[in-house]
């Protein structure tokens, strides 16, 4: 079974998902699309690569590297 955390931007319309196993923890970043035809989260991690972290909060750290609006909510928090 695999580890999962994610974390939503204010308008909980950005995600980020934390998820692990015994290979290592990665993220993913979605944004919900609100178009009547979709409906859905879209993957949005193509826009950097994914890297496979040793813990959840160096995979975290990974993401506010390479997530602008989660870096942003970083630093306001």
């Amino acid at each position: 079974m695999a580890d999962e955390h994610v974390i939503y931007d204010a308008g909980r319309k950005r995600r980020v998902i934390i998820s692990g196993s015994s290979a290592g923890y990665t993220f993913l970043e979605e944004q919900f699309s609100e178009d009547p035809r979709e409906m859905c989260w879209i993957l949005q991690t193509h826009r950097h690569s994914l890297p496979v972290c040793s813990s959840p909060e160096i995979a975290l750290r990974e993401a506010q590297g390479r997530v602008p609006w989660l870096a942003a909510e970083a630093k306001e928090g």
